[in-house]
């Protein structure tokens, strides 16, 4: 009996002990990621959290009550890193608060009891095929709006990438080598797209006082002016973008708007594209080159 007992003691104490070590290593290994990151991504200021938590198996990385201070100071709630490698990213990035935040400000004048910011990326760069792909990109605001792009590009490579976001501006070689490698990226494909969660709403109702209106009176005489555009527009993007901001001013929704060019444009020649048609004010270059495309989805 008394070497069962012996064993099962002895078995427990290994099984804490090598509990503790997993933990004291988690702990070790959150903090380095951290560390990682931080001069990574060179962060100025000073940078600090309540709480981490480390997942061996997944690699995913989460801080809690982040503090950020560069100038004033920026709370965030938590920061969760699922993917942090030379080739992939994702992240999140929840409950963003500033200190002195004016368009915080203005979000409670709408009614928004507690704006915050949320913010999300998942992207790759593939070096062997030198493209670039933004799954989704997001910024968001409960109770108000989001906002989310997606996009491929070629021409970029991971060092590019690097050099981008080490750039220092007194270095005029480094800004002239960018330069010509960023004139080389190519477009495939991009998507951008705003949706309602419940900003219209405010908006109206606050724009509809103001006038000393219903909203149901302001909504008819919004959409009864972008009917009159409507008539006097000439191409069939012009009649989908007024169409589709009838339709989101009416129901609320999502607006997206998208570029699929038949083949992969450089940036300057989309550039050049809507300079010439903000000149000519003629969006036929646009629908033309760039497949420019305007929807409304509720």
């Amino acid at each position: 009996m008394k070497k069962i007992n012996v064993a099962i003691i002895l078995g427990i104490l290994v099984v804490l002990f090598s509990w503790g070590a997993v933990e004291v290593y988690k702990e070790k290994r959150a903090r380095d990621e951290i560390d990682r990151l931080v001069k990574e991504l060179n962060l100025e200021g000073k940078f600090y959290y309540d709480d981490v938590d480390y997942s061996i198996l997944s690699g995913k990385l989460e801080l809690t009550g982040v503090r950020w201070t560069v100038g004033g100071e920026t709370v965030i709630e938590r920061i969760t890193v699922y993917r942090y490698t030379p080739s992939d990213l994702v992240v999140s990035v929840e409950g963003i608060r500033g200190e002195d935040d004016d368009f915080g400000r203005d979000m409670k004048e709408l009614g928004i009891e507690n704006p915050v910011l949320n913010f999300y990326i998942d992207a790759s760069v593939y070096d062997d095929e030198r493209e670039l792909v933004v799954r989704r990109f997001a910024i968001n605001m409960p109770q108000a709006f989001e906002v989310s792009v997606n996009f491929e590009l070629s021409n970029v490579t991971s060092s590019l990438l690097r050099d981008i976001a080490n750039f220092s501006e007194n270095d005029r070689e480094a800004l002239n080598n960018i330069s010509a490698r960023v004139a080389k990226v190519k477009v495939k494909n991009f998507s951008l797209v705003f949706e309602d969660l419940g900003l219209r709403e405010r908006i109206l109702e606050e724009e509809a006082k103001r006038k000393k209106k219903s909203k149901e009176e302001l909504v008819k005489d919004l959409v009864a002016d972008m009917e009159k555009s409507l008539k006097k527009a000439k191409t069939d993007i012009e009649k989908d973008f007024i169409k589709s901001i009838i339709s989101f001013v009416k129901e609320g929704g999502k607006v997206t708007f998208s570029l699929n060019p038949d083949r992969p444009l450089e940036l300057q020649e989309v550039i050049f594209a809507f300079a010439i048609s903000a000149q000519t004010k003629d969006v036929t270059p646009l629908v033309r080159d760039l497949r420019l495309s305007v929807r409304h989805t509720k």
